[in-house]
């Protein structure tokens, strides 16, 4: 007779079963990262809620996504490591294809971190008045944000597959989150001081919403529109390419 409570479930087929791996292996510290910046963005918003609180919730919001990319990225590192020390070949020895890899380690690695995101948003607004919740823009950040991370975790995931190294793809990785929109930022500021001309805060946004889509938010309206219909269609794309590069140039 089978046990009445045989332990955790396990997940079935080779794609989910290399979930639940990867999740099982590397997700403790992120597991332990998400909660306590989980709790800390649940307090801000319980801040938010006194009046005029909005722009707290939402500059709040935004900086807990960047702690949860960066996680992201650091999860990233181990999926290089993989490839780049063939420890991936033991696992692409079974069922499991090249493509059904990288996209385990995608979902690996946006998963989690949306879910986190959603609960801390969303728990605190439910507990006190449920009301909350129906509001625009807080389903606007919660979508905004889990497309930038989907965004973002295709991105990783193809750097990993492609650079194969931890490092690299760390260095890679800070350097999109934080260096690349700096730099155009800087740019602009020196180009409008040495030639007198203006940069227009619609091309500013356009060229730093390609790193962090999340910025094409309308902050006068608050509405999220833009960046989750460009988080979402960029992702998909970016898909498709890295399930087509897995495919045929993968190597371990």
């Amino acid at each position: 007779m089978k046990p009445r409570f045989p332990g955790r479930p396990r997940l079935e087929g080779a794609l989910a079963s290399q979930i639940d791996y990867i999740l099982s292996r590397y997700s403790k510290a992120v597991i332990a990262t998400t909660i306590l910046v989980g709790l800390i963005y649940s307090t801000s918003i319980l801040l938010a809620l006194l009046p005029a609180g909005l722009d707290l919730l939402v500059g709040v919001g935004l900086l807990v996504m960047l702690i949860y990319l960066a996680v992201v990225v650091e999860l990233a590192g181990n999926m290089a490591q993989e490839l780049g020390s063939g420890e991936a070949a033991l696992y692409l020895s079974t069922p499991l294809s090249r493509v059904q890899y990288v996209m385990a380690w995608i979902a690996s690695l946006a998963v989690p971190a949306i879910a986190a995101y959603t609960v801390s948003l969303l728990t605190p607004l439910l507990v006190i008045s449920p009301s909350l919740i129906a509001r625009d823009v807080v389903w606007g950040l919660a979508l905004g944000v889990s497309g930038e991370i989907m965004y973002y975790s295709v991105i990783i995931a193809g750097l990993a597959a492609l650079l194969k190294r931890k490092n690299l793809v760390s260095i890679m990785g800070i350097a999109l989150l934080l260096i690349a929109p700096l730099v155009i930022v800087f740019s602009a500021i020196i180009y409008t001081s040495v030639t007198g001309a203006e940069v227009s805060p619609e091309t500013l946004k356009s060229l730093v919403g390609v790193f962090h889509p999340i910025i094409l938010f309308d902050e006068d309206t608050l509405n999220f529109t833009a960046p989750i219909i460009y988080s979402l269609t960029s992702s998909l794309i970016l898909v498709a390419l890295v399930a087509r590069y897995a495919a045929r140039s993968l190597e371990v």
